[in-house]
């Protein structure tokens, strides 16, 4: 066999919904800065990755965002 292996792809598309993205658990406005509690992880991945949430603490939001909203590259201050 071959010592590379990766997913076939009937698998690619169940790994993304497996993942988990940061999503908000409350209402935040444009221009608050993000807090961990800010957000909860959850599935699908459809937003940032939970492992980068030490580099998002103290980021602004660039627009008002609701509980449940994925939080994305574009919703901070990146």
């Amino acid at each position: 066999g071959d010592p590379i292996t990766a997913p076939i792809d009937c698998e690619k598309e169940i790994i993304d919904r497996a993942r988990r993205s940061l999503h908000l658990t409350c209402n935040v406005s444009a221009g608050e800065t993000f807090r961990r509690d800010h957000v909860a992880v959850k599935r699908p991945n459809v937003g940032i990755s939970p492992m980068r949430i030490d580099e998002l603490v103290g980021v602004e939001f660039t627009r008002d965002l609701s509980p449940g909203d994925p939080l994305t590259e574009g919703s901070l201050n990146l």
